[in-house]
């Protein structure tokens, strides 16, 4: 499910990810990437619904039972809006008279409630009905409807009044959505070149808003964005990962998430040039050598090739501008000197019986 904040354009979903679920936002038109605001706690988000005017996040978490939940655009002040040990349905917003309306097909009801989920309400409730999926406009409530093999779409008026209408039956409806303008209108100050944001701007009500960034750190400034200086590498099978050293409970990563290759190949040992931000691997699975790319996964290029060559360990040195890599097969440690336009030559032979692995290189130290 996804719902977009007409403010400032960001995409709003959630996704499993190998590490677990979480809540993404996105700006669809930049160049921005994915930044995670919701990762704890938290088994299947599905239905999604955001206030502007209040800097509100709703969604619907579904588990073993399932609860609704609510926070600020930024993922804070987190509470829980009601939870039940069935399966809640969809869920929607009404922006303009603030009312939250959410399926319940167990007791195949439609719910209302305020923000905070305190008076609720039925609003739907008849044993003809079971409501799977729910929209709101100005005026009306619409709703899908299951009647044994086939859904269909009503809709009624929000103050209750008159009958409700049966507007469209299929046999295969899954998702219900309504455009309209009131519903979408209005402004905070994040819809003003994005509050001031280099990236993200997260309005927060009462005309507060936050900044955030993606892939790096919020400036001292608090609106732009600055490089991480501290962070850990680690390969993943065929994925090069980090985590910041600087903000250990940020859940975004200081380096976007790196796969050189389509193919699921096995990288190995990691060497990072923090003046030119790039960074070094090798990968032995295929015997294809070892290989660089920018720290934003741009530019990749083969520097050494695998061959008969058994790569364990790699170490930059950035006083020289040397890369150290270990070889396993002909026991050895040997050295490429980046941008020389020369091949890697092997300066140390080690015995047979030596398996070389890791290797570390002191820059400062003669």
């Amino acid at each position: 499910m996804f719902r977009l904040f007409i403010c400032t354009g960001n995409l709003y979903y959630g996704r499993k990810k190998p590490t677990g679920a979480v809540i993404e936002v996105l700006c669809p038109h930049s160049n921005v990437s994915p930044y995670i605001v919701i990762n704890q706690n938290l088994e299947n988000p599905s239905s999604i619904c955001i206030h502007p005017l209040k800097g509100y996040l709703f969604w619907t978490d579904v588990y073993g039972g399932s609860k609704i939940e609510r926070s600020l655009l930024s993922g804070k002040q987190r509470i829980t809006i009601t939870s039940k040990n069935y399966k809640i349905g969809d869920i929607a917003l009404d922006v303009i008279e603030n009312v939250f309306y959410w399926c319940d097909p167990v007791t195949r009801v439609i719910i209302r409630s305020n923000l905070e989920g305190l008076n609720q309400e039925v609003f739907l409730e008849s044993g003809r009905h079971f409501p799977l999926s729910v929209a709101v406009s100005s005026i009306y409530l619409f709703w899908t409807d299951r009647h044994k093999d086939e859904e269909r779409i009503f809709k009624s008026f929000k103050n209750g009044s008159g009958d409700e209408i049966e507007l469209f039956n299929n046999t295969n409806i899954k998702l219900l959505h309504v455009f309209d303008r009131e519903q979408q209108n209005g402004s905070n100050i994040c819809s003003y070149r994005n509050g001031g944001c280099q990236h993200l701007c997260f309005y927060e009500g009462h005309k507060h808003h936050n900044c955030a960034c993606v892939y790096s750190k919020l400036g001292l400034d608090g609106r732009s964005c600055e490089d991480y200086t501290q962070f850990i590498l680690w390969t993943n099978g065929n994925t090069i990962e980090s985590l910041s050293l600087e903000d250990s409970t940020n859940p975004n990563p200081p380096v976007p998430p790196i796969v050189p290759f389509v193919e699921a190949l096995e990288l190995v040992a990691l060497a990072y040039d923090s003046t030119h931000d790039m960074i070094y691997f090798a990968e032995t699975k295929q015997g294809k050598g070892i290989f660089q790319v920018k720290k934003d996964g741009s530019d990749l290029k083969h520097l050494v090739h695998g061959g008969l060559l058994h790569i364990q360990g790699l170490a930059y040195d950035s006083k020289d501008g040397v890369l150290y890599f270990t070889e396993s097969i002909d026991p050895s440690i040997c050295q490429l000197i980046i941008d020389a336009g020369v091949p890697s030559k092997c300066i140390i032979h080690l015995g047979y019986s030596d398996v070389p692995h890791g290797i570390v290189v002191d820059s400062c130290g003669r």
